[in-house]
C-alpha cells in the first residue's frame, strides 16, 4: 500500500485473537468478524465527520481469517448505507467458501497453489472450483477423488513455507493491484476523485 500511494498511508488494525490464525479459525470466525466490523464502522464514522475535501481514501483489507472479517465488515458498512465511503475491499487468501464472490468493489487475491483457498470436505468427491481470480503460479495436480482431499489437507501444513506469491504467502500485489479511489455518492454515480491519501 505504501508503494501504491507513495507512502501517504495510515493503517489501522485490531487483533482478533491471541492464538495462531488456524486455531482461531477452528474455534470460530465470530471474533474476527465482530472486531473487523467494529473497526470498519469506527473508521467510516471518523471519515464521515471530516470535511469532504480532506477525507482519506478507505480500503478494507484482510488475509486468510482476516479476509473473512474484512468481507463481513464490508457487508456491514454496506448495510449501514455507507458503502460509498469505502474505495475497495482487498481479500487475500480467504479460506474456501467463506467470502462473497463477484463483488465488483472487492479485489480477490488467490494463489493457485494456496491450499487454504481450495480445502473443503466436498473435494473428497468433486474437484475444487478454481476461481477465475486465482493466479496460476504453480501447476496444479490433476484432481482425484479422496486422494486430492488428502493431498490438499497435507499441503495445509506447509502453506506458509513458500516464498511470497505462492502458497498462503502473499506479496506486494496486495497493495499494488488496488485501484485508485473514485468514491460514489449514493444515487449520484461517480463523483470527483479525492486525493491519493489512503487508509486501510
Amino acid at each position: 500500500f505504501e508503494q501504491r500511494f507513495d507512502g501517504d498511508v495510515g493503517v489501522l488494525a485490531m487483533q482478533y485473537a491471541d492464538e495462531p490464525s488456524w486455531r482461531a479459525f477452528v474455534g470460530g470466525t465470530g471474533p474476527a468478524r465482530e472486531s473487523s466490523t467494529a473497526l470498519a464502522r469506527a473508521v467510516v464514522a471518523a471519515v464521515k465527520s471530516t470535511e469532504p475535501h480532506h477525507r482519506p481514501a478507505v480500503y478494507i483489507y484482510g488475509q486468510s481469517l482476516g479476509a473473512i472479517g474484512a468481507d463481513t465488515a464490508r457487508s456491514a458498512v454496506t448495510a449501514d448505507g455507507d458503502a460509498a465511503v469505502i474505495c475497495q475491499t482487498v481479500l487475500a487468501g480467504p479460506p474456501a467458501g467463506t467470502v462473497r464472490r463477484h463483488d465488483p468493489d472487492t479485489l480477490y487475491l488467490l494463489n493457485g497453489s494456496d491450499p487454504v483457498t481450495h480445502w473443503r470436505p466436498s473435494i473428497i468427491w468433486s474437484p475444487p472450483t478454481d476461481p477465475a481470480a486465482a493466479s496460476h503460479d504453480l501447476p496444479r495436480p490433476r484432481w482425484l477423488p479422496l486422494v486430492s482431499f488428502l493431498g490438499t489437507s497435507a499441503d495445509l501444513l506447509g502453506a506458509l513455507s513458500f516464498p511470497a506469491g505462492h502458497g498462503h504467502q502473499y506479496g506486494t500485489e496486495q497493495g499494488t493491484q488496488v485501484r485508485g479511489c473514485v468514491p460514489r455518492a449514493p444515487g449520484r454515480g461517480l463523483v470527483q476523485p479525492i486525493g491519493p491519501r489512503a487508509a486501510s
